[in-house]
């Protein structure tokens, strides 16, 4: 692969949403951190979320999850990252050579530090990439990986990996001693560092005296505040300048608050039920169909999130490269659903309980009963079974769930990865990490395999849309809907979101108005 297909990469990248990844998480007892909760002031930056992070990079118990990520970020660099229209810009490496399909060169940017004062150095660089592959990066345990010299970085793939740059900007590099150390620390060279995490209730970021150009506030705190009136409330009084995930029913009221700024847009997330395809009943596909056709799903996006979000057709949103727009929307059919399920053995229907998160995704819990209600219809009496995020992550991980609410982003913004984190048969190098519906099917995963190695981009986009429609024709998983996020905060704070509206504190600073 040459320049040109670099461009390429760029050229599909730029212009799409940003998308999200699992994350490493540590427990607060590993670290025996000391709490150090900053005084409200103005040098301190009080930001309201719904959600908890899971941990802190890079140690157990790592969980995959956006939010956790987006916190992280604000600690650690990569090599590259997306800038504000999503193309793939230099970070810690000033630039790269793509000389060959199977070569990548980054040169690293002299003079940046790791939080503890330490030079980044390219062996920093190797070693957490190594510590990653296979599980976070494409790079499989037979590439080579290399240090030249203090700043140049060599990989060598023994297959093509044409998306490498968009799955590096989600790697984050640590100094190469911490990674022998246990627990590891959590030093990276991002604009912040982590001063104290009590979970369930806040995280404390100070600022990076290493980091140029320095951050506006010296300090971040993070106020876990699940109910959406309570961060509502806090971001109103003045108690916090920035709450995330604003509930559907609030939205027009913030925005009469003459103090208050609110950005709302679509994600790329896209939610979908999925099942134990290998256990009954959900190994049937009549039983896979009929819980599709029992939904209606504008009826559950009106209701549960007050029309803000659009019907999905599949596991990506349409400006993801290897969305299929040829696979229609799914029409609502009772009778079918009923007919199929008799026709399955049910003829009295059957009872199923829905795992699902009660702190992750906006409205979860009404989406859950919304869908409950829905199949009870066609004869599916639902329990709905809403967990805290940790609880429910590990309950889908180690098999317990057979039918459970789930969502994902591409953080590569490519179709082909999310059908190989997702729907491809679990293999020995990271393939279908995130495949707990426990799928495999042959033709699929050769169709993703040529999207993921080919090395022309046109039959990559067109191998990940076969596999949609493929997902689609099999019932493998029922698409519901992509959602519309919102952010809203303080006039006195300057910030421009970028797509996807992380929170990246680095970009945050106190308006002209506040600092008079």
């Amino acid at each position: 692969m040459g320049k040109g297909e670099r461009g390429t990469i760029q050229a599909l990248t730029r212009g799409m949403l940003r998308a999200g990844l699992p994350i490493l998480l540590v427990a607060l007892a590993a670290y025996a951190w000391c709490r150090r909760v900053p005084a409200p002031s103005f040098s301190t930056l009080n930001v309201a979320t719904r959600a908890d992070v899971t941990g802190i990079f890079p140690n157990p118990p790592y969980q995959a999850e956006v939010f956790s990520i987006d916190m992280n970020a604000n600690v650690f660099d990569s090599l590259v990252r997306f800038d504000r229209d999503l193309g793939v810009v230099p970070a810690l490496a000033e630039g790269w050579e793509n000389p060959d399909e199977l070569s990548w060169n980054f040169h690293l940017r002299p003079g940046v530090k790791f939080s503890d004062g330490t030079d980044v150095l390219a062996s920093d660089v190797v070693a957490s990439l190594r510590m990653m592959a296979p599980r976070n990066t494409p790079l499989l345990p037979e590439d080579s990986i290399e240090a030249v010299g203090p700043g140049r970085v060599v990989i060598r793939t023994h297959l093509g990996t044409p998306h490498l740059l968009a799955h590096l900007q989600s790697a984050f590099i640590l100094p190469e001693k911490a990674l022998l150390q246990s627990p590891v620390p959590s030093t990276g060279s991002g604009p912040y560092r982590f001063a104290g995490w009590t979970p369930g209730r806040d995280l404390v970021l100070e600022r990076n005296s290493f980091y140029r150009p320095a951050p506006a506030f010296e300090r971040v705190l993070v106020q876990v505040m699940p109910s959406g009136s309570e961060r509502i409330e806090a971001l109103v009084s003045g108690r916090a300048q920035v709450a995330d995930s604003i509930p559907p029913e609030e939205v027009s009221r913030l925005e009469r608050e003459p103090g208050i700024r609110v950005v709302s847009q679509p994600s790329l997330r896209v939610l979908f039920l999925a099942f134990r395809v290998d256990r009954a009943p959900f190994s049937d596909i009549r039983v896979r169909r009929a819980a599709r056709l029992a939904l209606d799903q504008r009826d559950l996006i009106q209701k549960a999130l007050r029309g803000m979000a659009s019907p999905a057709t599949q596991l990506v949103a349409p400006q993801i490269p290897g969305y299929n727009s040829e696979i229609p929307e799914s029409i609502p059919d009772l009778a079918e659903a009923r007919r199929l399920l008799a026709e399955a053995g049910y003829p009295a229907g059957l009872d199923l309980r829905l795992d699902g998160p009660s702190d992750r995704y906006i409205n979860d819990v009404e989406i859950l009963e919304e869908i409950g209600a829905q199949l009870a219809r066609a004869g599916m009496r639902v329990t709905v079974n809403a967990m805290p995020k940790g609880r429910y992550l590990s309950s889908i991980r180690s098999g317990a769930s057979s039918f459970f609410l789930m969502g994902w982003t591409s953080n590569t913004l490519f179709g082909g990865d999310v059908l190989e984190a997702l729907v491809r048969t679990r293999g020995k190098s990271g393939q279908g990490d995130f495949n707990y519906m426990n799928i495999s099917d042959a033709t699929l995963d050769q169709l993703i395999e040529e999207s993921l190695r080919k090395p022309d981009s046109r039959a990559r986009l067109e191998a990940a849309r076969k596999g949609m429609a493929l997902v689609s024709e099999k019932e493998l998983v029922v698409p519901l809907l992509v959602p519309r996020e919102t952010v809203a905060f303080s006039r006195k704070i300057e910030w421009e979101p970028e797509i996807g509206l992380a929170l990246r504190f680095e970009q945050m600073r106190p308006s002209a108005a506040a600092q008079r």
